[in-house]
């Protein structure tokens, strides 16, 4: 896997747009593919970005009191949390189970 997985630390929609294109870019002989965990509207703007450049991925909702007004996804973006972010635990297993499923398929 480490070799067939770059890990990101996003903070910003437009900093996940930039390294989804980045990858594209860097590897156009590979088949790119995400799982990211932000909340709702992260995931409803990244979705733009991943179909305007066809990658195919996974976006997990975070739950917890986090981008639940525009106001609060604003402040997100220049990095002002309004609370604790979280992957529920129903959530955070079937994120593993769909990990370990693409690892064992041999897909590369």
């Amino acid at each position: 896997p480490e070799k067939r997985v770059i890990p990101v630390f996003i903070t910003t929609v437009h900093h996940i747009g930039e390294e989804i294109v980045g990858a594209v870019e860097a590897y156009p002989d590979k088949e790119i593919i995400f799982l990211i965990t932000a909340c709702e509207m992260t995931l409803q703007m990244f979705g733009d970005w991943g179909n305007m450049v066809k990658v195919k991925g996974i976006g997990v909702r975070l739950d917890g009191q986090i981008c639940n007004t525009m106001k609060a996804f604003v402040a997100s973006e220049f990095g002002v949390k309004p609370g604790m972010a979280v992957v529920l635990d129903d959530t955070q297993k079937r994120v593993l189970e769909l990990i370990e499923l693409r690892r064992d398929s041999g897909a590369d």
